[in-house]
Parts: C-alpha cells; sequence; structure tokens
C-alpha cells in the first residue's frame, strides 16, 4: 500500500491518491489529513474489493486552508485489521497579491494636490481585493453516451458528425479545460474486479473507480466541442468499457470551477 502524490491542488482543496493491493481479502479505505502528523481529519471510507493487484484510489478534499501544508496518507482496513500508508505532503496555492498603482501626478497646473491627513485607516483600505470569480463550465453534454471505440485523436472541433461522441459545454471565460477519465469497475471475476460488460452481468456487483487518464485544452469563451474516439494519446486509449468524464476549468490567476460530470459506455460493436 502506498500514499501517493495529491492532484488538482487549489486554493482550497485537492484530490488525495493512493494504491492498495487488496491481496483477495476484502478491504475499505480512507484518508488522514491536517496541518502536522497527528492529522485531526479524514476522509469517509470507500470500499476496494478484494483483487489481488494494486489499485490507485482517489478522494477529494475541500475547505482547505489557502497557503498551507498538510500532511496526508492513506489507511486500508480488512479483516486482518489496519495497515497505514506513508505520510506526505503538499501545499495549497496562494491567491495573487493586488497590484498597488501610485496616482499620476499633474505638471503644469496650479491646482493644488490635496494630500490627506492623519486618521484611522479602515479595514477597506487594508484588505486587498479578491481575485475575479471562478470560470463556469455549463450545458456539457454529449452527442451520444454509447458509442464504438476509434483511432482517432482526441481535438477541438466543430464538425456536426463526430468519430465515437463529441463532448459539448460553454465556458465564460478562456480557460484551461482538464478532462479526466474514471473507469467504473462492477463486476467480479473471482477475487478480481473488472469492467461491467457482455456476459459478466450475472457475476457479483462490485463498486470501484480506476483513473485511465486525462486530456488539457484551451477552451474559449462560450461553447466549446470536443471530438473523442477512445484515444488519450497516440500510443493509449480507452478500452471497452464504462467510464466516467469529469471536467474542469482553470483560469489566467488559478482559479478553479465546480467539477461537471458526465457518463459513457465504450464497446467494440
Amino acid at each position: 500500500m502506498e500514499t501517493d502524490a495529491p492532484t488538482a491542488v487549489g486554493y482550497h482543496e485537492a484530490t488525495l491518491s493512493g494504491a492498495i493491493d487488496p491481496r483477495g481479502v476484502e478491504v475499505s479505505y480512507y484518508f488522514e489529513y491536517g496541518h502536522t502528523e497527528t492529522y485531526g481529519s479524514r476522509t469517509a471510507e470507500s470500499g476496494a474489493g478484494s483483487g489481488m493487484a494494486g489499485m490507485p484510489e482517489l478522494q477529494n478534499v475541500s475547505g482547505l486552508e489557502e497557503g498551507a501544508t498538510y500532511h496526508f496518507r492513506i489507511l486500508a482496513t480488512s479483516s486482518y485489521g489496519t495497515t497505514y500508508g506513508a505520510d506526505r505532503t503538499f501545499a495549497t496555492g496562494t491567491k495573487p497579491p493586488a497590484v498597488q498603482t501610485e496616482a499620476p501626478t499633474t505638471v503644469g497646473t496650479t491646482t493644488p494636490v490635496v494630500v490627506p491627513g492623519p486618521g484611522p485607516i479602515s479595514n477597506e483600505m487594508l484588505t486587498p481585493p479578491e481575485p475575479g470569480p471562478s470560470p463556469l463550465v455549463k450545458n456539457a453534454r454529449q452527442s451520444t453516451a454509447r458509442w464504438r471505440e476509434d483511432d482517432r485523436l482526441a481535438r477541438i472541433s466543430r464538425a456536426k458528425t463526430p468519430a465515437g461522441t463529441t463532448f459539448s459545454f460553454s465556458l465564460n471565460e478562456q480557460a484551461n479545460v482538464n478532462f479526466s477519465f474514471i473507469q467504473l469497475l462492477g463486476r467480479y471475476n473471482g477475487p478480481s474486479c473488472l469492467a461491467s460488460q457482455h456476459g459478466t452481468q450475472k457475476r457479483k456487483s462490485c463498486n470501484r473507480k480506476l483513473a485511465k487518464g486525462a486530456l488539457s485544452f484551451t477552451g474559449h469563451i462560450g461553447t466549446n466541442s470536443v471530438v473523442f474516439a477512445g484515444r488519450i494519446s497516440r500510443r493509449d486509449k480507452l478500452n471497452s468499457g464504462t467510464y466516467e468524464l469529469i471536467i474542469t476549468a482553470t483560469n489566467a490567476v488559478g482559479r478553479r470551477s465546480a467539477p461537471v460530470r458526465l457518463r459513457f459506455t465504450i464497446t467494440h460493436g
């Protein structure tokens, strides 16, 4: 069992990551986190199944303090007791400081310059303005939720007829858009949890999620369309199965949108 580096670390949130090898025993897991190695906070407990291979596990945490260092670790529990992963740390982001500008000086005028005298300083004078709002991902949809795999690379496109499916969404500002693909594993094959496919529907159900990769695009204001046929790089593509797509957008000052989720299924034919 390992505690892995976190992902998607923002000002007030992060995705904690770890790997568990159940070795044929039913296992559940959760993360502990806090400012020190005594932690003090924990995530909800989730099932990790009883497979025979190490699988990555992810959980999101929010409400974190801006610009702070956090410790975290993964814990796995089974009928044999509790196993602890190693302690790791990460730091949340810090919002950029407000830009201070000086008032312009007027040259060649007899108008006196009035300098304010001493007096109380209000909180408004001391508090820098908040950065702009977070980007918004809206109207997310897909042309079809069940489609065949194809060998084309994902790309931004305005084409009417996509290969595979077309994911579309709108942005209120230009932002870097991230697509994270999570495979939903739903049936047991002996001790292993597999993707739900034809012929596995009668097997015992399980509830596992497996991170399969991510894509990034520069999105523009208004409607964006991404033609996608299962390939996430020139070497890697998604196999047949059911997946969850998590869409997030990050603007130029590092503010991140709320995640938007879509679900789809890839078939062989």
